[in-house]
């Protein structure tokens, strides 16, 4: 169980650090294209952080889905087993 809950907090922190990188980097690409057009408007940060936010509930969704579905799966829990029974020799 703590291999899984290690395997699927480490794909978060990946989630968390394109999130990172990316919402600056689109506001100031944003800003950068929008100074362009003579009507401007801005663009709220929330707006990146609620995108942000989504997109980490959507990986958090899929990735605990995905854990459980192979989780109840016997044919996993065989071949997990089988595993552990060949390291063991």
């Amino acid at each position: 169980m703590s291999i899984s809950v290690n395997f699927i907090s480490f794909r978060y922190k990946f989630i968390l650090l394109a999130i990172a990188i990316s919402v600056p980097l689109a506001i100031w690409t944003m800003n950068k294209w929008l100074n362009n057009f003579a009507y401007r408007t801005n663009i709220p940060f929330w707006i990146f952080i609620l995108a942000g936010a989504m997109a980490f509930s959507i990986a958090i969704l899929t990735v605990s889905f995905h854990a459980l579905r192979t989780a109840n799966n016997k044919m996993a829990a065989d071949y997990i087993s089988a595993a552990i029974s060949l390291c063991r020799l």
